[in-house]
This record gives structure tokens, C-alpha cells and sequence, in this order.
């Protein structure tokens, strides 16, 4: 299921961020990005309460219930594809009067892998067994606290969105590149401000950095494959930084007047990594050829 649930976002979601850049006057586009990513991190709130709410249903009859909003979601967005028709118009060629990314769109890629796998330690289920276990909190409970944690950081995200329309794209990219690069060091540290700063800080860089990214390969001639390019690397990146949480997450804790997860502090070369490529990113870099 999970599979197949995976290959058939993969199909929808980028369509739906290409869709929605496209049809965005530039000016607010990545705050008009943001929304969408805000409105998706409020049904997660809504899918945590759900899934608390609705434990005694059974696997079963949650999975009709999630099942029935998977099919409501496809057809607004099938309806919203027939209204939005005329104005979809996919960049086939490269002109030297239209829009040009204001940042380097490599660069954009690779700082989007480097964030996507430090920030898988905040999604999937992995995530509910280290702060349930780390915290000693019951599963309906780490629903509840994580679902707020994504909503509030997706809410405050749109203020940076916000400056990066009317101020500079560069800045808030190294802005985030820094809280998500050592977001997991203070995750790693088991008390329950440092756990839920550090989720909190990594889902607000990357809900921030999201709409960015957008914006910018927007711009870019082949707009269509940039974005659909952004999710298929986030995608494998969050993938292969889950399956590094997992299977460090048997190398257990040290301590060194606090107690540390060592499965976190594997993520430190990778922030590393993210924290310099974010030092490079300069406004109205020369784009090259993907």
C-alpha cells in the first residue's frame, strides 16, 4: 500500500506544484506556495487528530476513512485541472526576455537533497517511536504533538515566503539551510524542549525552503521537469535519510552530561554538508543547464 501510495504521489503532487507556480504572478508566488504547503500540513494536524480520535476503529476502519479523503482530494483537484486549463502552459523554450531563476537551479537541487535527508528524522513512523520512546509519551499523544509541531512550523513558514518575495531568496535559503543543518544535533538530545525544538526547526526549514524552491525553478525554461525533478530528488533523499535513521537507531545513546541519540548525530556530516552549500548561495546566479 505504502508503495503504491508513494507512486501515485509521485504522479500527483508535482503536477499540482507545477500547476499552481505556473498560474502565480511571480511577485507572490512563494507565498502563494507556501498556502498550498500550509493547507497540506493542516489536514496532517487534522490526519493526527483522526487517527487519535479513531484507534478503537481499527486498521481497517481507518484506512476507509483516510481511503474517502484520498478520493475527495482527486477530484477537486480534477476539477481544479478543468477551470485552470488556459492558463497552464508548460516552458518549452529557452527566451532571453522571459523569466530567468534567480538562483543557480543546481544548487537549488542540491541543497533540497541535503535538507530532504536530514529532515526524514521528523517524518514516518520512526519518528512517533523515537519521541514516544525518548519522551515516554503514549502514541496518541506524540500524534497530537508532532501534528502541532508540523502545523505551527508550516504557519510561521509563510512569513519567511513572505520576505523572500520582497526581500531576498538567497537569504532565507542560507536562513534555512542553517536552522534545518542543526536541527537534528538538538533532536538528538533527550529532553522534550530540545526533541520538539528540533523538529520544530526542521519542518519549519523545510516547509520555508519548499515554496522557495518552487519559485525559482518556476522561472527556469523547463519548468515542468525542475519541479517534478525537486520532488523526485526530496523524495529518494527522505527515503535514504529515513533508512539511515532506522538503521542507526540500534547504535542506542551516549552520555556526556546529556543524554544523545546516536542514530540523530549520524545525520551531522549531511548538516554539515547543507550548512556550507547554503554559504554559496548568492542572489541572481547565473543558472546553468540542468
Amino acid at each position: 500500500i505504502k508503495l503504491l501510495n508513494g507512486f501515485l504521489n509521485g504522479i500527483s503532487w508535482p503536477m499540482a506544484q507545477f500547476v499552481l507556480a505556473v498560474t502565480t504572478p511571480k511577485e507572490i508566488r512563494a507565498r502563494v506556495t507556501a498556502v498550498y504547503f500550509f493547507f497540506g500540513s493542516m489536514a496532517s494536524l487534522l490526519g493526527n487528530y483522526v487517527y487519535a480520535y479513531t484507534v478503537g476503529l481499527g486498521l481497517a476502519g481507518q484506512m476507509w476513512i483516510s481511503s474517502a479523503f484520498f478520493v475527495l482530494t482527486g477530484l477537486i483537484m480534477l476539477l481544479s485541472y478543468c477551470l485552470l486549463f488556459d492558463l497552464i502552459t508548460p516552458r518549452k523554450k529557452k527566451t532571453t526576455d522571459g523569466e530567468r531563476p534567480s538562483l543557480n537551479p543546481r544548487r537549488v537541487l542540491t541543497i533540497a537533497s541535503l535538507m530532504a535527508v536530514i529532515v526524514a528524522f521528523t517524518s514516518g513512523e520512526i519518528t512517533y517511536v523515537y519521541v514516544s520512546e525518548a519522551l515516554g509519551l503514549s502514541k496518541e499523544r506524540t500524534a497530537v504533538l508532532l501534528g502541532w509541531t508540523g502545523f505551527l512550523s508550516a504557519l510561521l513558514s509563510y512569513f519567511v515566503s513572505w520576505l523572500a518575495d520582497v526581500r531576498s531568496e538567497a537569504k532565507m535559503v542560507k536562513l534555512t539551510a542553517l536552522l534545518a543543518g542543526v536541527s537534528p544535533i538538538l533532536a538528538s538530545i533527550k529532553t522534550a524542549p530540545t526533541v520538539f525544538l528540533g523538529i520544530f526547526l526542521a519542518l519549519f526549514a523545510f516547509q520555508s525552503f519548499r515554496p522557495i524552491s518552487r519559485k525559482v525553478l518556476a522561472s527556469y525554461h523547463r519548468s515542468s521537469l525542475a519541479i517534478g525533478g525537486v520532488n523526485a530528488v526530496q523524495n529518494l533523499s527522505t527515503f535514504i535519510g529515513g533508512m539511515l535513521f532506522g538503521l542507526a537507531y540500534s547504535l542506542g545513546e551516549v552520555h556526556l552530561g546529556l543524554t544523545l541519540n546516536l542514530a540523530l548525530l549520524a545525520f551531522l556530516p549531511f548538516s554539515i554538508g547543507l550548512i556550507i552549500e547554503g554559504t554559496r548561495v548568492k542572489d541572481s546566479e547565473r543558472p546553468k543547464l540542468l
